[in-house]
C-alpha cells in the first residue's frame, strides 16, 4: 500500500496529538507532520514530499502567516491539494473567493474537525481509500 504525506500547520497543538493517533488508526500508511509555524512548515516543505496540505487560515491570529506559507508552495508546486482549516468566522475578512482563486485551494474545512469526519469525508475520496463510516 503506497503511503500519503501530509503537512498540517495548525497553531492549536493541543488537537494534533489526538488528531494524528486517530487518523493513524484508522489507515497506518498516512503520515501527518503537523507544524505550529509558517516558517516551520516553509521549512518541512522544502525538505519533503508531500501528497496534501492542510494550513489553518489564521496562524497564531494572523491570516497573512497562512498566505506566506501557501504562497512558497504555490511558487514551488502549482498542483498539490491545499485544504484550509478554520475556526473563525472569516466574512469580511478575506473573500473566500479571491483567496481560493489566487492559492488553488482545493477545500475549506472548519473546525472542530474530528479525525474520522477528515478521514472519511476528506481523505478516502482524495486518495481514492476504502470509508470506515
Amino acid at each position: 500500500m503506497i503511503s500519503i504525506k501530509i503537512l498540517m500547520l495548525e497553531d492549536e497543538v493541543y488537537h494534533n496529538n489526538s488528531f494524528v493517533s486517530g487518523i493513524k488508526f484508522l489507515n497506518n500508511n498516512i503520515i501527518i507532520d503537523f507544524v505550529k509555524s509558517e516558517t516551520e512548515a516553509i521549512k518541512k516543505f522544502l525538505q519533503n514530499e508531500y501528497n496534501l496540505i492542510v494550513s489553518d487560515l489564521d496562524i497564531n491570529g494572523d491570516i497573512k502567516k497562512s498566505e506566506v506559507f501557501l504562497k512558497k508552495v504555490r511558487s514551488i508546486n502549482k498542483k498539490i491539494p491545499i485544504y484550509i482549516l478554520t475556526g473563525i468566522e472569516y466574512e469580511g475578512i478575506i473573500n473566500e473567493n479571491d483567496f481560493q482563486k489566487k492559492y488553488n485551494i482545493a477545500k475549506w474545512l472548519k473546525k472542530p474537525l474530528s479525525s474520522i469526519e477528515f478521514y472519511d469525508e476528506h481523505l478516502a475520496p482524495e486518495f481514492n481509500l476504502q470509508k470506515v463510516e
